[in-house]
Formats: structure tokens, sequence, C-alpha cells
């Protein structure tokens, strides 16, 4: 492997970590409203979900970032539906 595709997974990898503590930060706040406001931080979520797919779909993204976006808001949301575990 050369200097530049490792530079390129260290990025990778670095930012993948980066989302991953976001991730348990969003789950951290999530877990600690009352159910009511949970509910409602819920629904902006999937409001905001929709309004992403939306500028991803007008602009020239990669599939890759549509495709991740899916997957984040997928996993997100059957965590919810099991109870946040």
């Amino acid at each position: 492997m050369n200097d530049v595709i490792k530079q390129l997974l260290g990025t990778i990898n670095a930012q993948k970590g980066e989302i991953l503590g976001l991730d348990a930060m969003l789950l951290g706040i999530l877990k600690s409203l009352p159910a009511e406001q949970r509910d409602v931080a819920l629904t902006e979520f999937n409001s905001e979900i929709r309004d992403l797919r939306t500028a991803i779909s007008s602009s020239n993204s990669d599939p890759e970032v549509s495709q991740g976006l899916e997957n984040y808001a997928r996993a997100l949301n059957q965590r919810i539906e099991r109870g946040l575990n």
C-alpha cells in the first residue's frame, strides 16, 4: 500500500471515529430526554433526514453519501424501535 492510500485510510478511519463519537452523544442525549421530548426530537431527526435526502438528490454527491445517510438513519431508527439499547 502506498503512502497516499495509507494517509487516506487514516483520514477515513479518524472520521469514522468522530462519527461514532457523535452517534454516542446523540444517543446519550436522546436517552436523557423525557419521553415526550424524545418523541419530538426523533420526529425532527426524521424531518431533517428527509431534507437531507432532497439536498443530496439535487447535488452532485457521490452515491456513497446518500447510502451512508440511509444506513445511518435506518440504524438509528432500529435502535429507537428497540428502546435505544
